[in-house]
């Protein structure tokens, strides 16, 4: 809200009541939801200035939040599809993730009936089982 109370009362006026009638029961829900969220900034402000960076790694609800981030962050970094896509991007400029991957499919496709055809397996030895023929 920052401070703005009116402009934020006219916001949640207009979203749940048309305005006209200021008894209708839409323009008293509107009443209490935005006491609610004017409870809840002050509440919100309260709280953070009793809050400092230590208790990002002090407080436990805080620091699991933090290690689930950071491990979805370090997760998505590590796949590696970030290379992938920038290579494919700079030979293919008009290159989409969908198009990405059905290129990829296509490259392993022809490199499986180029080992059929020859007769040698995915690992570099001979296919002495059949199983590639």
């Amino acid at each position: 809200m920052n401070d703005r109370f009116d402009e934020a009362w006219a916001i949640v006026l207009k979203l749940h009541a048309d305005g006209k009638d200021p008894e209708a029961e839409d323009v008293h829900f509107a009443t209490e939801e935005f006491y609610q969220m004017r409870r809840q900034v002050a509440a919100d402000k309260a709280m953070a200035s009793q809050e400092t960076l230590m208790t990002l790694f002090t407080k436990p609800s805080y620091r699991k939040r933090m290690i689930c981030g950071f491990l979805t962050m370090y997760g998505a970094e590590s796949t590696g599809i970030l290379v992938i896509y920038s290579t494919f991007n700079y030979k293919f400029p008009r290159l989409t993730p969908a198009n990405l991957l059905c290129r990829l499919q296509c490259a392993i496709v022809r490199r499986t009936r180029l080992h059929r055809q020859l007769g040698v397996d995915p690992g570099g030895g001979l296919c002495h089982s059949g199983l590639l023929r």
